[in-house]
């Protein structure tokens, strides 16, 4: 008896899961990498078979997304294609064309063409929010840099939130106040609870014992 056969379905896969299958083949690609290839090595070790993987260079209007490979970071364009080839213990998504990147437990911020921006030093490190981030010091405290990697305060706050138009929130001990952009306190640590600035206020509770009625 003659077999029949379907045929084959030729519609364009999509976008979505073109980048879950190429995602597979990285992983399965790259499960050979050779264990020398150490994570505080910026200069990608490039497998025999990594010509298989298309490496693009970023453009400036790049949307940009984390890729995992083999439990190695990198980054990938919207097309799928890899920008940055997985090389760092992680990596988080790009802003403002730089992207937090953590080696060896240290995290800093690298450019998409894989230079370090910021070398990776700190004990955490958040993404830049009105050109400043969060940073933790090896002391658990935390302070702010510039996009320079300035530091603008000390390591000194328990907690801090991002700028925002133009002030910082932070805590030290159980007092909340707020920094300015210079890394000046503007408003001194007097507050139990406090959120950024959103539109020229910023809501505030003070302390147990110090409440006030409205307008009082």
């Amino acid at each position: 008896m003659m077999k029949t056969t379907r045929p084959h379905n030729r519609r364009a896969i999509p976008a979505v899961r073109r980048i879950v299958l190429m995602c597979c083949f990285f992983a399965v690609l790259l499960s050979g990498m050779p264990a020398a290839f150490a994570q505080n090595e910026l200069s990608p070790f490039i497998p025999p078979l990594a010509d298989r993987i298309k490496l693009v260079d970023p453009k400036s209007n790049d949307v940009v997304y984390p890729v995992n490979a083999n439990n190695w970071w990198g980054l990938m364009n919207a097309q799928g294609n890899i920008i940055l080839f997985p090389q760092f213990g992680w990596v988080d998504y790009a802003y403002d064309g730089v992207a937090r990147a953590m080696v060896d437990g240290k995290t800093g911020y690298v450019s998409l063409n894989g230079a370090w921006y910021i070398n990776p030093t700190y004990e955490w490190a958040d993404r830049f929010c009105d050109s400043y981030a969060i940073v933790k010091g090896e002391n658990g405290k935390l302070g702010f840099i510039n996009q320079r990697g300035r530091l603008i305060t000390p390591f000194e706050f328990d907690e801090a939130l991002r700028f925002s138009e133009g002030y910082a929130a932070f805590r030290v001990g159980e007092l909340c106040g707020f920094i300015n952009v210079a890394g000046k306190v503007v408003i001194k640590p007097a507050f139990a609870r406090v959120r950024s600035f959103p539109s020229g206020l910023a809501l505030v509770q003070p302390p147990a014992g110090r409440a006030r009625a409205p307008g009082a």
